[in-house]
């Protein structure tokens, strides 16, 4: 299920010295106490790209099809209302999909997408580059289509 998050308390830990990285209490812990990795799209409203709601609407889709289950969270989140955001992931573009791998209950890691890769007007191109990205990203096996 798609989540709004209107409202993120942050605290900043450490993770492993690589980074500074927010801990969000209720965005890392889903209602069952089980942890999930997350994948949130930014988008800028203050900010936005000519194509920006199409492919915000494209990710949606992807993402709600391919991947949101219980090993998986997906937020929308308007960096107008959380620019708190921006120099913890360096969100340069006006609209980035960040992946964030939570291992034993903390974000071990992220990886971002930003708009000019997700810039693309083909959507079965677009959607490999998703697929792909998340599965590498999280480890996932790829399956081999049989010709």
């Amino acid at each position: 299920m798609l989540k709004i998050y209107p409202m993120i308390l942050a605290l900043f830990i450490s993770v492993k010295g690589a980074f500074s990285f927010p801990l969000y209490q209720e965005l890392y812990t889903s209602p069952n106490l089980t942890q999930k990795n997350e994948l949130i799209i930014f988008y800028n409203s203050l900010r936005p790209c000519f194509n920006c709601p199409k492919i915000v609407s494209n990710l949606i889709n992807i993402i709600k099809q391919n991947y949101t289950s219980k090993n998986f969270s997906f937020y929308l989140i308007d960096l107008k209302l959380h620019p708190h955001f921006i120099p913890i992931f360096n969100l340069t573009s006006p609209l980035n999909l960040v992946a964030i791998r939570i291992q034993d209950g903390s974000p071990s890691g992220y990886q971002k997408l930003p708009y000019p890769i997700l810039n693309q007007n083909d959507l079965i191109s677009l959607s490999q580059t998703i697929t792909e990205f998340i599965n590498i990203f999280f480890n996932i096996p790829i399956k081999l289509s049989k010709n």
